[in-house]
């Protein structure tokens, strides 16, 4: 009988890329330098990545941004209804979210009072930004490794020894790094999203808003380009960057939590031996991203939704404003909820993500 074999086959049943499949061959010095940067992943260095091959980074960029594009327009209306909680005047527990949720879908429906507004802007937003933060995380932080290695070791080289000496610091910092970079680019995008979200409600025959915080007022945010041309009109171009200190805020705690828990488990069960890199130790390691990214982020998050939706000229106002409704404690409000989404986020994002970096040869994340 013949044996087929199948080890170039990738896992949708397509050849992989020539560069990633398996040779019989013993590869250069050099090269075997290069591949023991990550033992149980194909990811070249970041340096190799940017000097060699700039069709692999380019995939990279394509397959976070596409996935975050996906991901966010799939789940839209945990988002949206997230920002709306958040505005209203509701009483802080589970019961109660789960009776304004449900309170939207009877008279507004479910998909014009929360799937759809906003959706446009959010997949475009998160898109772009997904694109920078995992695009660029594994660069900035290997190239803050390679740093910390130099110095450590006189200068020596660290080729080797990355997935050893990976730790929390260096992801936190690239975490932090690429989700304040990204948000405050996408700042326009998710302005135009809070703010349609912020203000939906059901509108009545007379096209006025029934209630809400709105109430007797006609939708100001009606679409991404529409939104666009009239915070134009009334503050200029630099009105699309309003609350970008606090969004610039939550994009990095939300990236640096994400990827700590995230980055950080899958070393941590890789190295201990306690999973393989696939898709259980992909799923778990979603959940603990979306538990850090919501103790990290949901302070900036909040204070971000209340400043966007309110006309306030300044952040401090709210901050102080949230404070004497609820104390430090009231920072978090709105937390179940962000749990709530970005778990089924994470899990479907991670899923997609690593399978597709898998199918264009560039190995899991890691």
């Amino acid at each position: 009988m013949d044996v087929i074999d199948i080890t170039s086959i990738g896992p949708f049943g397509e050849p992989l890329p020539v560069y990633q499949r398996p040779s019989t061959k013993s590869p250069p010095p050099q090269q075997q330098q290069q591949q023991q940067y990550h033992e149980n992943s194909l990811v070249p260095t970041s340096q190799y990545f940017l000097g060699n091959n700039v069709q692999k980074q380019s995939l990279l960029f394509f397959s976070a941004g596409i996935t975050a594009a996906f991901t966010s327009s799939l789940y839209n209306s945990l988002d949206c209804l997230r920002v709306r909680w958040q505005v209203s005047n509701a009483t802080n527990n589970v019961q109660q979210m789960i009776q304004f949720a449900s309170r939207i879908v009877q008279t507004e429906g479910f998909v014009n009072g929360l799937w759809r507004p906003g959706i446009v802007a959010n997949g475009i937003g998160m898109g772009a930004s997904g694109a920078m933060r995992f695009g660029c995380y594994e660069i900035v932080r290997d190239a803050l490794q390679e740093h910390g290695s130099s110095h450590s070791s006189g200068g020596g080289n660290s080729i080797g020894k990355k997935m050893h000496n990976k730790n929390g610091i260096q992801m936190a910092l690239a975490g932090l790094s690429c989700g304040a970079f990204a948000y405050f680019i996408t700042t326009p995008f998710h302005l135009i999203k809070t703010m349609i979200q912020a203000e939906r409600n059901l509108i009545g025959p007379n096209g006025l808003y029934v209630d809400g915080p709105r109430a007797g007022t006609k939708a100001q945010m009606t679409g991404l380009v529409t939104g666009m041309e009239q915070i134009v009109k009334e503050h200029g171009i630099v009105g699309l960057w309003r609350g970008c200190i606090p969004l610039t805020a939550r994009g990095a705690t939300f990236t640096g939590g994400q990827l700590v828990g995230y980055d950080g488990f899958k070393t941590f069960c890789k190295s201990q031996d306690l999973l393989q890199d696939g898709p259980l130790l992909h799923a778990i390691a979603g959940v603990v991203a979306a538990a850090c990214a919501t103790l990290t982020a949901t302070p900036a998050d909040y204070t971000m939704s209340r400043y966007m939706a309110s006309s306030e000229k300044s952040v401090s106002v709210v901050i102080r404003q949230i404070y004497c409704e609820g104390g430090i404690v009231g920072f978090w409000r709105g937390s179940m909820i962000n749990f709530c989404r970005s778990t089924p986020v994470f899990l479907t994002y991670t899923a997609v993500y690593e399978q597709l970096r898998y199918y264009f040869g560039l190995g899991y994340f890691g």
